[in-house]
Formats: C-alpha cells, sequence, structure tokens
C-alpha cells in the first residue's frame, strides 16, 4: 500500500451518492433545516458526517488513545488542552478557532471499541461525536492495524457555517489522530 493510500481519508457523508447534494445545499443556504426540500425529507447528506483513517498501531492502542481525555486535548480543534473540572468525569477545553471554552464527558465501550464524546454545557452534555475502532483483522488488514471513525451529528440549529467547519474540523483531526497514535507506537 502506497503512502498516499495508506493516509486517504474516508469522507462518508450519508446518502449523497444516491440522492445528489445540490438541494442539501439549496436548504442550508436558505437557512432550512437539513433535508427540508430533499426529495425524501429528512435524508440528507447534511445530518452526518464521518472520516476514516488506517491507522498502523493495534486496536486496543487506538481505542486506549481517544478514550484518553489528555491526548484528546492534543488533537481535538474544539477541546484543545483539556483539563478535569470540579465535576467527576467532565472536562473542558477551548476552541482553537474563537478560544470558546468546551465542555465534554467521554463515554468509552471497550467491548464496542466505540467512544461517545457528549458535549455541550456542564448540565447538559449530550452525545453527538462518535469515534469507533475497527480491528484490522475484521477487515482483511493486520492486527497491528485498524480503522478510526469519527462521526459528528449536526444539530438542528447549526449553521450551514459551523457545519463546514465541523466537518472540515474532524478531517484534520482524523490526520492527527492517525498521527499521534503511530508516534506513540513507534516509541514503544
Amino acid at each position: 500500500m502506497t503512502q498516499i493510500d495508506r493516509r486517504a481519508l474516508l469522507c462518508l457523508t450519508g446518502g449523497a451518492a444516491l440522492l445528489g447534494t445540490a438541494w442539501s445545499a439549496g436548504a442550508a443556504q436558505n437557512g432550512a433545516a437539513a433535508g427540508a426540500d430533499a426529495p425524501y425529507p429528512g435524508i440528507s447528506s447534511e445530518l452526518v458526517h464521518t472520516c476514516a483513517a488506517l491507522v498502523n498501531a493495534p486496536a486496543r492502542a487506538a481505542f486506549d488513545f481517544l478514550a484518553d481525555p489528555q491526548a484528546l486535548g492534543r488533537w481535538s480543534l474544539g477541546a484543545l488542552n483539556v483539563k478535569p473540572t470540579q465535576q467527576a468525569g467532565v472536562y473542558t477545553g477551548f476552541s482553537m478557532f474563537n478560544g470558546s471554552q468546551a465542555w465534554l464527558a467521554i463515554d468509552a465501550k471497550p467491548e464496542l471499541l466505540l467512544i461517545d464524546y457528549r458535549v455541550g454545557t456542564p448540565d447538559n452534555l449530550v452525545p453527538r461525536i462518535f469515534a469507533r475502532v475497527v480491528p484490522g483483522t475484521v477487515v482483511g488488514l493486520r492486527e497491528d492495524q485498524c480503522y478510526v471513525s469519527l462521526t459528528a451529528w449536526r444539530t438542528a440549529s447549526m449553521t450551514a457555517e459551523r457545519w463546514h467547519q465541523l466537518r472540515a474540523s474532524h478531517e484534520a483531526e482524523i490526520l492527527l489522530i492517525d498521527a499521534q497514535i503511530e508516534t506513540l507506537q513507534r516509541k514503544r
């Protein structure tokens, strides 16, 4: 596999290939809810975004990295320099974009290699960002490889500009995740 192939991102935006994106863009530009003018209302590539990378590390190492709040503070552009708050399991960090404070909680499910990142305000953290690790052996790769994906759900109040920023951020973050996990593996 070439370096370019290995670094290629898999950006999956539900339904775009079947339904097209012209109506989604039109709805967003006109301030309508995602999918409002779609041929099938409520079905839109503007509702969810997933990016994935092939990581040269065992699945468990990738999962442990993604579940670590200190590590998250080094790759999450929306919550840099994560620190624990006084509330157990709740962390805070700061956006690289505008310096605003972000709050989050990490719900790690090791048996599924799945992580829910709950985001919002300290008293209202909702699961909206998800990480999934797929062991290499599940998809015909080596044991020391895995897929890592980030998925984000768009909120009804999210503007087209903010949604674009979040999607672009996740595509950069998946590269940071890949590089940081692989760097840790080389140090072992």
